[in-house]
C-alpha cells in the first residue's frame, strides 16, 4: 500500500486505494475515508497498531473531523 500526494481543502495531503492517512497527537497513524453523498457524511477508518476498526454516518452537513479525531485519540490512548 502506498500514498501519493493529493490536494484536499486543507492543503496537501496522501491519498491512495482511497484511503487517507491522518496522523493524531502523539503520532499515532489513523487510515481512512470521508466521503459525502446525497446529504449523508460518511468515515470508515482504522487504528491499525491498536486494531480498532471505526465507522460513522451522520446527516450532518459538516466535517466531522474535529469531533471523530479527538474521539479517535482517546480510543488509541485506551487501547495501547
Amino acid at each position: 500500500m502506498s500514498f501519493v500526494p493529493a490536494t484536499d481543502e486543507r492543503g496537501v495531503t496522501g491519498y491512495g486505494f482511497e484511503l487517507q492517512p491522518y496522523e493524531l497527537p502523539g503520532g499515532v497513524e489513523l487510515l481512512g475515508h470521508l466521503g459525502t453523498t446525497a446529504g449523508y457524511r460518511t468515515f470508515v477508518g482504522q487504528l491499525p497498531a491498536q486494531r480498532l476498526d471505526i465507522a460513522l454516518v451522520t446527516t450532518d452537513p459538516d466535517d466531522p473531523s474535529p469531533v471523530l479525531f479527538p474521539a479517535f485519540q482517546l480510543m488509541a490512548d485506551e487501547a495501547s
